[in-house]
């Protein structure tokens, strides 16, 4: 009998609606909001546009699902979850019924907990929403790669995914720059596609109004005075360290489960793949920064003037000067980053594909570093980068499985199996 292909993505839905009904609502930017659902909308939106934020689509979206029973939140934000999964396997998987389930098991390691992190509506339609729709609005990129015909029946499904994803400043730029790249490909190959200029159009429209919405610059000047009056001092390099060392110390510090699986399937992909000795023992470096820096790993207590110098620009600092514990974080965050970079560049076929999907990942938190919420805005900015590292971590295991024995592989997939549910676990312990 013909296995249902979809069954993982269901089965991934149920467990985040459970969890999404479990979780606690009303606290945070959620009360804000939910003060704001009787306002005239127009006036309502005129005045965000004016005094606070681009983001029109998504904030009109969560004045009406405040008006609604939470059930409804509930039940939409579990379908995100999944049919994020259902784009990630669509655009790097053969779609069959093995790989929906490694990616939907991959993606189950995220921890949705931080999806409350200031209120579960306000943080899940700011960040989870339009990685959803962004990831679905990519689709097309693929279907023009490989020469498929766009159904004109999906394209007004194409065109509402990308609206919603392009009212996020981020999802924005991710769109533009896949896009671009993409469009400039197909036109050195002679692939051509009307339908792919328009959607870019739409794009650079969004783009513009967000350069020009004067909510934007007016919110940066307030939160400057609010949650960090010292970054008005601080020039172009202090913004780029801070962004960059913040980004990395806090996936060596603080690592989810995401990324002690990539750190830890990386040495065993090299030491299957790597022809040279010095490359493979390159790539176990990560993973040892991790055990003796990590906050939830360091088992090496003599260590601990080392983390105590790291931990210094995880937490909000005045001023940023070249001193030993700049030059240690930067040299740590560096020593992390690279032997992961060297690993993707020599071990897979699609490494220029990876990289630039790191790459982008990475550059949506790193952005941070011109924001002067870069320490208050907590660490649901981290869910654009996990999301590119799980699709890293799923080319690790599909080529993995490749070389392992079938009972080794099985042995992975269920480790990875309990990490999934002892994290579950925990965050319905949290919530």
């Amino acid at each position: 009998m013909k296995k249902n292909k979809y069954i993982p993505f269901i089965t991934l839905f149920i467990i985040m609606l459970i969890f999404f009904i479990m979780a606690k609502a009303n606290y945070g930017d959620d009360v804000w909001f939910k003060e704001r659902i009787n306002d005239n909308l127009f006036d309502y939106l005129s005045f965000r546009y004016y005094h606070w934020t681009s983001r029109l689509i998504i904030e009109s979206l969560m004045l009406i699902l405040l008006k609604m029973p939470k059930i409804i939140w509930c039940l939409l934000s579990a379908f995100l979850v999944s049919f994020s999964s259902f784009s990630i396997s669509k655009l790097f998987t053969k779609f069959d019924w093995k790989s929906n389930w490694l990616v939907s098991l991959l993606v189950s390691l995220y921890p949705m907990i931080e999806m409350g992190d200031t209120g579960w509506y306000a943080t899940s339609m700011n960040y989870l929403y339009p990685l959803a729709f962004c990831l679905f609005a990519m689709i097309p990129i693929k279907k023009v790669y490989e020469g498929e015909n766009i159904k004109k029946m999906m394209m007004p499904l194409y065109i509402l995914s990308l609206l919603i994803a392009c009212n996020q400043e981020i999802t924005c730029a991710l769109l533009f720059g896949f896009y671009s790249i993409a469009i400039f490909y197909f036109m050195k190959n002679n692939k051509k596609s009307k339908f792919l200029y328009f959607l870019l159009f739409l794009i650079i429209l969004n783009l513009v109004f967000i350069f020009t919405c004067p909510g934007n610059s007016a919110r940066v000047t307030a939160e400057i005075k609010t949650w960090y009056p010292e970054y008005s001092n601080f020039n172009v390099i202090t913004k780029s360290f801070l962004g960059f060392v913040t980004t990395i110390l806090n996936m060596v510090c603080y690592p989810n489960l995401i990324i002690i699986s990539i750190v830890g399937l990386l040495p065993l992909l090299n030491l299957f793949k790597e022809k040279k000795l010095l490359w493979k023992w390159f790539s176990f470096l990560p993973l040892l920064i991790i055990i003796f820096a990590g906050n939830h790993f360091s088992i090496f207590s003599n260590f601990s003037f080392i983390t105590n110098h790291l931990h210094e620009y995880l937490t909000k600092v005045e001023e940023v000067t070249l001193c030993k514990k700049s030059i240690l974080s930067f040299v740590v965050s560096i020593s992390f980053l690279i032997p992961i970079i060297v690993s993707i560049y020599r071990l897979f076929d699609k490494k220029y594909l990876l990289l630039l999907i790191l790459g982008a990942g990475l550059m949506t938190r790193m952005i941070l570093g011109f924001s002067p919420t870069i320490y208050a805005s907590g660490i649901r900015t981290f869910l654009f980068l996990d999301f590119s590292l799980i699709i890293l971590l799923l080319y690790i295991i599909m080529d993995l499985k490749k070389r392992l024995k079938k009972d080794s592989y099985k042995t992975m997939i269920m480790i990875l199996l309990f990490f999934s549910s002892i994290q579950f676990l925990n965050m319905l312990m949290q919530i």
